[in-house]
């Protein structure tokens, strides 16, 4: 495939996987979303209601579009970015998708092991089972963070792209230290929007096959 049409398919991911992640951002101010470990374990929380499975597919199938689009992303300044580019958009990657795959198993893996064994749930939340979310946050501020600083350094992108970028994941790890349902909205929305306004900056670069040099001046390649 010819490099400007992938740069436009990705552009076009990031777009779409952007739109989905603002949608994701506006679900929880009209619905409970929080989980809490204590009403898991109580087996108070219904963890395959309709809006609780909606809201998490949504996530996955935006943050899917995202990873499609992210390589794209990072080969339009990949020698700019340099190893602490490459090193911190792996790790983002990697916390990623232990992320989701954490998200899957309390739509799905949780909820069957409630119906069949409840006795489980409460050795699996006493368990090193939490340890995952954890890891999977701090992978994704620290890359996050590496790579922004990177796409800032490079200068092919606008400045506040990489700062955005960097700021989205701590926004979202914020949400599991809140026991406020309007306070995990506004920081699920702030995650939402830091992250699809950088994305959909990148992304319509991307569809015009046009950057940004230090100089602020749009140039084609």
């Amino acid at each position: 495939m010819p490099t400007a049409s992938l740069n436009r398919w990705s552009g076009i991911f990031l777009g779409l996987g952007s739109v989905l992640l603002v949608v994701t951002g506006i679900i929880p101010f009209f619905i409970s979303l929080k989980i809490n470990i204590s009403e898991v374990t109580m087996q108070h929380i219904n963890l395959q209601s309709a809006a609780f499975v909606m809201y998490y597919v949504l996530c996955f199938v935006a943050f899917s579009f995202i990873l499609i689009g992210l390589p794209a992303f990072y080969l339009r300044q990949s020698a700019q970015v340099g190893k602490m580019g490459l090193i911190g958009l792996m790790l983002y990657v990697f916390g990623v998708l232990l992320n989701i795959a954490v998200t899957a198993s309390f739509t799905s893996v949780l909820p069957m092991v409630d119906e069949e064994v409840p006795h489980l749930i409460d050795q699996i939340i006493d368990s090193n089972f939490f340890i995952y979310p954890f890891g999977s946050f701090f992978l994704c501020i620290i890359g996050a963070i590496l790579f922004g600083i990177a796409v800032i350094r490079a200068t092919i992108f606008p400045a506040y792209v990489g700062v955005l970028f960097a700021i989205a994941p701590i926004f979202h790890t914020a949400e599991m230290f809140v026991t406020n349902d309007t306070a995990f909205a506004v920081l699920d929305l702030l995650a939402a929007v830091s992250l699809g306004v950088a994305l959909t900056t990148v992304g319509s670069n991307l569809i015009s096959d046009r950057h940004r040099i230090h100089t602020g001046a749009s140039i084609d390649n």
